[in-house]
């Protein structure tokens, strides 16, 4: 059995994974301390040992994983490798519900994309942002297959050449 700071931390991780899954499944408006609690089975007051509001929930919903924003701050690394970290479930997991909380509620949420954005190109200019924007809301919010690997090479590539 771990010590109290990793199941503390587990279950901090558990609940945002079960308000992320609300997010992406029944969107901003249908996220409440109760549906996430329902989502994580948990009961709803332990939220509120781990969180201070629906507000504080979902700010933390934004917020970049230290370990995602580690592997997308390596300079070393292509766009196209870095739009691939996304394939891991729970970063395409946590960019879906970010891109939801953007649309849906416009809270900090625009300001984590915009950090998004700075990782995945540095330099990038205006156009290379809205391609990459276009791409990130067509494969992961849209869930379009047309996206797969090849596609998702050849996108990256033309990025690169803007």
């Amino acid at each position: 059995m771990g010590n109290v700071q990793e199941t503390w931390r587990e279950r901090r991780e558990q609940i945002l994974r079960a308000a992320m899954n609300v997010l992406v499944n029944d969107g901003a408006s249908s996220l409440t301390i109760r549906s996430v609690a329902k989502a994580a089975g948990v009961d709803p007051a332990l939220i509120y040992h781990y969180f201070s509001s629906k507000a504080d929930l979902l700010q933390e919903v934004t917020y970049i994983p230290m370990t995602l924003e580690a592997e997308l701050t390596d300079p070393s690394r292509d766009l196209m490798w870095k739009l691939s970290v996304f394939d891991e479930p729970m970063a395409a997991l946590w960019l879906t519900a970010l891109m939801i909380c953007m649309a849906d509620t416009r809270q900090r949420a625009s300001e984590q994309f915009g950090h998004l954005l700075d990782l995945l190109l540095p330099n990038g200019d205006r156009a290379k942002r809205t391609m990459v924007i276009g791409l990130l809301f067509e494969r992961y919010l849209l869930r379009a297959t047309a996206c797969e690997d090849s596609a998702l090479r050849r996108y990256a590539e033309l990025v690169e050449a803007v």
